[in-house]
């Protein structure tokens, strides 16, 4: 799959657009017509890297549509054939640096380096509090970015304190990412929040509790990606089997495993 695919598949989904509304939304270059609109195929086709987009023009333009930092995607904030200086907010460098910040901490966990990635992610959490005290009135798009920034810095909170054992602190963590969530109402973040929550409940034991948050975890990771959705309901179909309840248990691990057929299909199918 090519990066810049990723990447516009990635914002899309951060944005709740499904392939189509992009679609409708998509510049078209001028030997086109101009204007917006193209089949939501083609939206396909760039996600998986079937296709490029190999004008720059159109490409900072659905970077702009997406809200696409332009040095994830190798632009410069310099446009040269018109002249603008396209970074639209004063934020936007801040914005970067905080989400490579939060990359470069998941990385640590990953490697197992969990006391440096708890030092990093206090003294992020210094410069949060700093921001959410010190910022001024932040225009829609900037407040959409620090919100999901904020929900992500929550969730890895929650990760990281469950990994210390420290259950409790992770709950609160993802309490907050779920208000978040609601807030930006965006259905993967939303789906991922009451994910974690679902699963926290069932490790206290409260087994009803966590079915309820992972059954309408479910229905929020069907508008977000079939991706999520394999995660949710394999989430649920154990906590079905930890309940005993046997027939939800069987239709949701069949949810599951003919999703995640799906997924390995287009995986085999483009396979970069």
């Amino acid at each position: 799959m090519d990066q810049i695919g990723r990447l516009i598949r990635e914002y899309r989904e951060r944005a709740g657009m499904t392939q189509s509304e992009l679609a409708a939304r998509w510049p078209r270059h001028a030997r086109f017509g101009g204007g917006e609109g193209v089949n939501w195929k083609y939206i396909q086709d760039i996600e998986h890297g079937r296709k490029r987009i190999e004008d720059q023009t159109t490409l900072r333009k659905v970077c702009a549509l997406l809200n696409i930092p332009l040095w994830r995607v190798g632009l410069s904030e310099y446009d040269p054939l018109s002249g603008v200086l396209s970074c639209a907010s004063p934020f936007t460098r801040c914005f970067d640096l905080m989400e490579l910040t939060l990359r470069q901490i998941w990385q640590l966990r990953k490697a197992a380096l969990l006391r440096e990635a708890r030092q990093v992610l206090a003294r992020l959490g210094s410069w949060l509090d700093v921001l959410q005290q010190e910022l001024p009135p932040l225009q829609q798009r900037d407040q959409a970015r620090f919100g999901h920034l904020l929900a992500d810095y929550h969730c890895l909170r929650g990760v990281l304190a469950v990994d210390a054992g420290q259950y409790q602190q992770a709950l609160a963590h993802y309490q907050q990412m779920e208000q978040l969530a609601r807030q930006l109402n965006d259905p993967a973040v939303l789906a991922h929040a009451l994910m974690n929550l679902g699963v926290e409940y069932d490790r206290r034991g409260e087994l009803q509790r966590g079915i309820q948050y992972l059954e309408e975890a479910c229905d929020f990771a069907l508008e977000a990606s079939k991706a999520w959705s394999v995660l949710v309901h394999s989430y649920l179909s154990r906590a079905y089997a930890r309940a005993g309840e046997e027939r939800r248990f069987l239709r949701a691990n069949d949810t599951a495993l003919r999703l995640s057929h799906v997924l390995a299909k287009n995986f085999i199918e483009d396979p970069d």
